[in-house]
């Protein structure tokens, strides 16, 4: 009954792909690349479900781009393709222009935005990607009302359809 039910579902997303290729009028031979850009608020396991995701995906055989863009993140929990803190020091920001944590994080992102054109050269010469999955911090104002946060959401945009998942927990339960 499941190889039926995995026929049945590969067959829906072929004709999915054969839709979607003929609309957009996309090489079919070339995978069609879906940017997946993560919010939430911090703290609400962002990064934990980036990392469930990258073991997924490594699963079903598909290829990922993982990117964290969380300078002040301590551990991703997971091995990132691209990594902000490798370009942007969040501590070294903060102390050297006297920034709070947030103001420190929106200054880091700021800077990275400004380089955000070559990151953007290197996903285009990626043809066999199937996502590319963008860890945010937990400062949900980055990506709402900053230029940064647009010019950076614009940016992958551009180049593949892009899917921002709102991640929230569902239920909180407390026991006394």
């Amino acid at each position: 009954m499941e190889s039926s039910s995995n026929s049945t579902m590969q067959n829906y997303e072929n004709q999915i792909l054969s839709d979607v290729t003929e609309k957009l009028s996309i090489n079919p031979r070339k995978k069609l690349t879906v940017n997946l850009i993560i919010l939430g608020m911090a703290g609400s396991g962002k990064t934990t479900f980036v990392k469930k995701l990258e073991e997924y995906l490594v699963e079903k055989e598909k290829d990922a781009y993982i990117i964290n863009m969380d300078p002040a993140v301590h551990d991703t929990l997971y091995e990132p393709n691209l990594d902000i803190r490798d370009t942007v020091k969040y501590k070294d920001v903060m102390v050297g222009h006297g920034l709070g944590p947030n103001g420190a994080i929106m200054t880091c992102l700021n800077l990275f935005s400004t380089n955000i054109h070559k990151i953007i050269d290197v996903l285009e010469n990626k043809d066999e990607l199937d996502y590319i999955c963008i860890d945010t911090p937990g400062q949900l104002e980055v990506f709402s009302w900053s230029a940064s946060g647009k010019l950076i959401s614009d940016s992958f945009s551009l180049i593949y359809p892009t899917v921002k998942y709102k991640y929230k927990i569902k239920k909180f339960f407390f026991q006394i």
